[in-house]
């Protein structure tokens, strides 16, 4: 029951969007791989792109083991031989607000009016919601995501690190952070 309320059904766009934006979920807890969910993350970000279903492609790199993390995720694009124009890195996120407004910033440069958001299952309700709260003029579909394998990110914070090690402790750190978000988010802006 719980996992239901947590769970966003698709909203699958019909045609081509202006960009696909996909979180970072991060460095394995070693630091020498994307974790299982940031590689599926990305995986269908490139699919997308390569079918034509986009004309950009957002990724997000982590402040910490930025640049690992960049290279990997830039490797993944030349590996796919895709326009390294089309896609956009954002630099050293370190936070919620952080992301979605590098993201906005690139979405703006570009023109863009409708994106679609990749995110894990038990990740979309907060993620949509972070996005609705500041850019709510943006038409915004998204596509989730089953991850095969939780493991714990590289972060400095052990708690951080642990939050999509274990599956029950990444759908319960969703369901709370959900309720908080605005919260959060207004807190994260008034940092800036």
């Amino acid at each position: 029951m719980f996992e239901r309320w947590l769970v966003v059904p698709d909203r699958i766009p019909g045609g081509t969007v202006d960009a696909v934006f996909c979180p970072t979920y991060s460095l394995n807890h070693r630091g020498d791989r994307l974790t299982t969910m940031a590689r599926l993350c990305v995986e269908l970000g490139l699919s997308l792109l390569r079918e034509g279903r986009s004309s950009n492609l957002i990724l997000s790199v982590a402040k910490y083991g930025y640049e690992a993390e960049l290279a990997i995720k830039t490797t993944l694009v030349k590996n796919a031989g895709l326009p390294t124009s089309r896609v956009h890195y954002l630099k050293e996120v370190g936070d919620t607000y952080d992301e979605v407004t590098k993201a906005l910033a690139v979405l703006r440069s570009v023109g863009a009016r409708t994106v679609v958001v990749i995110a894990d299952r038990y990740h979309m309700k907060r993620a949509l919601k972070s996005w609705w709260i500041v850019a709510p003029d943006l038409d915004l579909c998204n596509i989730s995501f089953s991850t095969t394998r939780y493991e714990r990110a590289y972060h400095q914070s052990a708690l951080r690190s642990a939050e999509v090690g274990f599956k029950p402790f990444w759908i319960l750190w969703n369901a709370f952070f959900f309720h908080l978000t605005p919260l959060l988010m207004w807190v994260q802006a008034r940092k800036r």
